[in-house]
């Protein structure tokens, strides 16, 4: 049963590095390269816009977004990227009017929403018929094993409060509301190196969102050690090649 709850926004500082974190324009070109080919022609509408990277990469290819986020933050780096095309909202509830956008993007963001099928719902009253939604941040990414993986385990999918969700649970969610899978594949492979002193540095920092409200006991328990086993590796300021293919998959509106 997905998660319900209260979704978790991206304030807090997040917004003032959160590019540099999560991989800046080569994301972003690999994030549109992947979905614009599904996308047919017509207004697009992003959930979690977040700070607009994706969405100028969008927009750059003669289909900007309309963007939605929970985060005040996050909408304001947006701001330079859209402007005019913002709006502050929930997934559940976008300001957007039924049947009018061609395609929805939802970019590694439904693991942060708080009613899984109330987004996809959503996001499917948005949708003209034939319209389709995007989504990544599913079950299944494919990646490089080696001794930052190894060390850094599953802490992440441990302690998250809302995990990401499966195909099989937005499939079902989109069954109700007229949505089937129309592809279910991978991005384009991106490959980058990462150096374990920088890996343990982006948890010491609590740089992603399920690192944000730990209780410090159980930081101390689970996620020090884990800190402790990055910088205890050899040579920790090399980085090592890693190879990473996000899991997309595309609903289309009946």
């Amino acid at each position: 049963m997905p998660a319900v709850g209260r979704s978790i926004p991206f304030d807090g500082g997040i917004a003032a590095r959160y590019d540099a974190t999560r991989g800046g324009n080569t994301r972003a070109r690999n994030v549109a390269d992947g979905v614009l080919p599904w996308l047919p022609e017509g207004p697009v509408v992003e959930i979690g816009v977040g700070t607009g990277i994706i969405g100028a990469t969008l927009a750059a290819r003669g289909r900007a977004p309309v963007g939605i986020d929970l985060s005040a933050e996050m909408l304001g780096r947006a701001a330079t990227r859209l402007p005019g095309r913002l709006a502050r909202a929930d997934a559940t509830a976008p300001p957007v009017r039924d049947g009018v956008a061609a395609g929805v993007v939802a970019i590694h963001v439904l693991h942060l929403v708080g009613d899984l099928p109330a987004a996809v719902g959503a996001a499917a009253r948005m949708l003209r018929a034939g319209g389709r939604l995007a989504v990544s941040g599913i079950v299944g990414d494919r990646q490089e094993g080696d001794d930052v993986s190894e060390a850094h385990g599953d802490i992440n999918e441990r302690l998250r409060r809302l995990p990401p969700p499966t195909i099989e649970e937005i499939t079902a969610a989109g069954a109700g509301v007229g949505l089937r899978l129309v592809h279910d594949g991978f991005l384009e492979r991106l490959t980058f190196g990462r150096a374990p002193n920088v890996a343990a540095q982006l948890l010491a920092d609590r740089t992603w969102s399920w690192c944000w409200n730990l209780p410090e006991d159980v930081w101390a328990a689970d996620v020090q050690p884990v800190i402790d086993r990055l910088r205890a590796l050899p040579e920790p300021d090399r980085p090592r090649p890693h190879w990473m293919e996000r899991r997309i998959a595309v609903f289309e509106r009946a």
